[in-house]
């Protein structure tokens, strides 16, 4: 029993060295773990590309152009709030600049050429402009605001047609009515033949092309122009301007003027446009020259009033004299004239 006690005082200060050794050994462990977290999170929190997207965000354009240096191997977005930063102070060469070499070093990112197209776009550089945004649809078929900008570009151009071929694509315009500026003088069903739309929907680039091509086999307009003007409720109202051609069906100066254009050729030209308002045309023409005498007349109207269908007829009558003398190989003996 002595031994053991004496066995068990030798073994108590061993027993209260090895618990403050784990101890010791467990708060350097959480020491370490907690130096970890704090290493990580301070990481996290200098991570440029963090500070950067936040110095965006706030505005401070020229702290996000001072964050971002100029280097090809700068990450996209980097490279891309670099150069919408230069945009956003006017320093339009730099950002172009900038969104250039963003481009080279991410060929494949479309982002960089629709910014460079809205820069083309704000400098009046429509050519520019375009292609950029054609190329990045190539690489980025869906992208809806390189869609909407190409549209607004051609709509600035007024090419309706190119338009359409847009903005269909993003689901535009839906067209909520028809204006006529000023209203044709003609029958109002065949001009709810000819325009191809439905209010509250979509007005398609094909429609548009079949509305014209009515129209033109009309032969009443010969100068047309559309145009789209935006309504609070997102929808658009097409106006249709147009320049009708005259009826001549008085003495008056706009109709004798285009009969007698031919006088100083012998020639008369009596047509009437539009008969009764039902699309009904005559164009003829009488020539009284001894040695080119000629007739001619035309008559052409919608069938059932759609002008998809048109009916034409026509003569032409002659009776010339022509002299053909020297007009043949020179060795080649020839009559000197035919009627």
């Amino acid at each position: 029993m002595a031994r053991d006690a004496r066995l068990d005082a030798a073994r108590g200060p061993q027993a209260r060295a090895l618990i403050a050794l784990l101890f010791l050994l467990a708060f350097s462990l959480s020491h370490a773990a907690g130096q970890t977290r704090v290493s990580v999170a301070n990481h996290s929190e200098a991570d440029p590309s963090q500070q950067v997207k936040q110095l965006f965000r706030a505005g401070k354009w020229e702290d996000v152009v001072r964050a971002v240096p100029q280097s090809p191997d700068e990450p996209a977005d980097m490279e891309l709030d670099r150069g919408l930063a230069l945009a956003q102070l006017h320093r339009w060469r730099e950002a172009k600049a900038a969104l250039q070499a963003g481009h080279v070093g991410h060929p494949h990112d479309a982002r960089f050429l629709v910014e460079l197209a809205g820069i083309a776009y704000v400098e009046k550089d429509y050519s520019t402009a375009k292609t950029d945004l054609r190329r990045a649809l190539i690489l980025d078929p869906k992208n809806a605001y390189a869609d909407n900008l190409l549209a607004s570009i051609y709509f600035l151009e007024a090419n309706l047609e190119a338009v359409l071929k847009y903005w269909n694509r993003a689901g535009k315009p839906i067209l909520s009515d028809l204006r006529y500026d000023p209203t044709p003088r003609l029958d109002p069903l065949i001009l709810d033949w000819a325009f191809k739309f439905s209010p509250g929907s979509v007005w398609t680039r094909h429609q548009f092309l079949m509305t014209q091509a009515e129209l033109n086999l009309l032969d009443l307009f010969p100068h047309t122009f559309y145009d789209l003007q935006a309504q609070p409720n997102g929808s658009f109202q097409l106006a249709w301007h147009d320049s009708q051609r005259s009826a001549w069906n008085s003495w008056t100066l706009e109709g004798i003027v285009p009969m007698l254009r031919g006088l100083p050729y012998e020639t008369v030209y009596p047509e009437f446009s539009n008969l009764n308002h039902k699309g009904l045309n005559w164009f003829s023409m009488f020539r009284w020259d001894k040695e080119k005498r000629r007739v001619t007349s035309e008559i052409a109207a919608p069938i059932q009033e759609n002008p998809k269908y048109r009916f034409r007829m026509y003569l032409d009558g002659r009776n010339e004299n022509w002299n053909v003398t020297n007009t043949l190989l020179p060795r080649t003996p020839s009559v000197a004239g035919f009627n």
